[in-house]
């Protein structure tokens, strides 16, 4: 089983372990003897009979040289006198005490162990004013850490690790706590030599790099992350230098997905949301004579803001472009601040269309209307000019000529018409002039009629053949 082991430096040691399996000792038929391997004492509630047995004290395991056997040990007995466990051994080679049952010292309350005015006290190997307390291997010689006064002259309380590293592992409401004594509340991360300490957590290829300061005039290799009042500085992020090749990387999982560098520059692979409030704007402070510009990373592109356009009026406020060096390929702008103008849409210098005040759109070049994903939706209110046009549907009526088919006889259709005023499957004048008409839907409707139609047509012409084949013969037989 795992050892544990609890050192005291200074006035007082105390070592703590769970060690083996128990297995229970032979009894000895004889009290108070010398017989190897076997208790030596017992103690019983009332007679001496076996039922009354609750205590035995002796000692146990064969000496085998070098100190090493006839250790102490004390074992508790149930109420039919079978034993039950060891409560507590002593180690004669080594001194180390095992307590099987816990330890609870000063007892105030039924569940509120308390050591009452105890401390620890003590200089420490090597080190002057110190005082810790160390855990230990099973050796009781290699120590794994500690935690006390650890630096001579210091104020300052050690957790120290000096195998592994250090985990918190909180129970109850899962943060770790941090409490000043109401003059600051600081986490430091000291430098380590010439390069950051690090503080990695487990998840594999992620950590956390802090450096030591961020000053005027501080090394360049120096890092922060850091709130901070007082002074001129409120809050800061830092990278080595204010260039683009230093920066601030943010990862979803493995991936980075937004960049701040040290040059102010911000890049993201996703979109950008301000939320719909009067109070998420985008400004653009003013750039001394001319227009102010705001400049993405995207090598060569900008979102510029003119107050006039290449051979653009001269009286146009402002125009949002697409430009590359020094040649404008595209933006948009609106001629004067005012409700009679609208929005003018410039490749390079030349206007190809225009969005006036009162909804007006006009282009001098092609427009294309919906995409590859989803159908879209066109309403005029007036003429539409087309030399052709493509309707894409489903369910045309070929089903009207396989052999299942029912086709209604001409007696059905007449019987609907002067019913309903109209062809079946047709939709009636009212429900057109409320609610349109569907071209695709009626081009497969009038195709059903069509297909019908040539059906009945195909009889009547075999009924004819039919009768005139009749005709023929009675001819011929007179």
């Amino acid at each position: 089983m795992k050892k544990r082991f609890l050192f005291l430096s200074g006035m007082l040691a105390l070592q703590t372990y769970y060690a083996h399996a128990q297995t229970q000792p032979s009894y000895s038929a004889t009290e108070a003897t010398t017989q190897t391997g076997n208790y030596h004492y017992k103690l019983f509630n009332g007679s001496g009979a076996n039922t009354a047995l609750r205590w035995t004290i002796g000692m146990i395991e064969t000496e085998s040289g070098s100190n090493k056997g006839s250790n102490f040990r004390i074992s508790r007995i149930d109420d039919n006198g079978n034993w039950i466990a060891s409560a507590l051994a002593i180690d004669r080679s080594t001194g180390l005490v095992e307590m099987y049952g816990g330890f609870r010292a000063n007892s105030t309350a039924a569940g509120q162990p308390a050591l009452t005015g105890a401390g620890i006290t003590g200089t420490g190997t090597g080190i002057a004013n110190t005082s810790v307390l160390g855990f230990y291997e099973s050796n009781a010689k290699t120590r794994q850490g500690m935690v006390g006064k650890y630096v001579n002259n210091s104020n300052d309380m050690f957790l120290v690790s000096e195998i592994g590293g250090i985990r918190l592992s909180p129970m109850g409401d899962g943060a770790v706590h941090i409490s000043g004594n109401g003059v600051r509340n600081v986490m430091d991360f000291y430098q380590a030599e010439y390069g950051a300490p690090t503080a990695e957590t487990r998840s594999i290829g992620t950590r956390l790099v802090l450096h030591s300061r961020v000053a005027a005039g501080s090394p360049a290799t120096d890092y922060a992350l850091g709130l901070q009042l007082g002074a001129t500085v409120t809050g800061w992020f830092s990278v080595p230098s204010n260039t683009e090749t230093h920066y601030w990387d943010f990862y979803g999982g493995t991936v980075p997905v937004v960049r701040l560098d040290g040059a102010g520059n911000i890049t993201t692979k996703g979109t950008l949301t301000l939320n719909n409030t009067t109070s998420n704007l985008i400004k653009f402070a003013p750039g001394g004579v001319g227009a102010p510009t705001f400049n993405t990373r995207s090598l060569g592109t900008k979102i510029v803001l003119h107050d006039a356009v290449g051979s653009a009026p001269t009286n146009m406020d402002y125009a949002i472009g697409l430009e590359r060096g020094a040649t404008t390929y595209g933006w948009f702008a609106v001629p004067t601040n005012t409700t009679g103008h609208g929005w003018n849409f410039y490749g390079g210098t030349t206007l190809v269309a225009n969005l006036d005040g009162v909804g007006n759109f006009s282009t001098s070049g092609n427009m294309v209307v919906g995409n590859t994903t989803a159908q879209v939706t066109m309403k005029v209110n007036g003429e539409i000019s087309t030399r052709k046009v493509k309707v894409t549907t489903t369910g045309w009526p070929d089903f009207v000529f396989t052999d299942d088919y029912k086709l209604p006889s001409l007696q059905e259709i007449s019987r609907y018409i002067k019913e309903n005023h109209r062809l079946p499957g047709v939709p009636a004048a009212a429900e057109v002039e409320k609610s349109g008409l569907d071209v695709g839907e009626m081009q497969k409707t009038m195709m059903e009629k069509i297909e019908q139609l040539t059906l009945h047509l195909i009889r009547l012409d075999e009924e004819n053949r039919q009768l005139k084949e009749e005709l023929e013969k009675l001819k011929a037989s007179k």
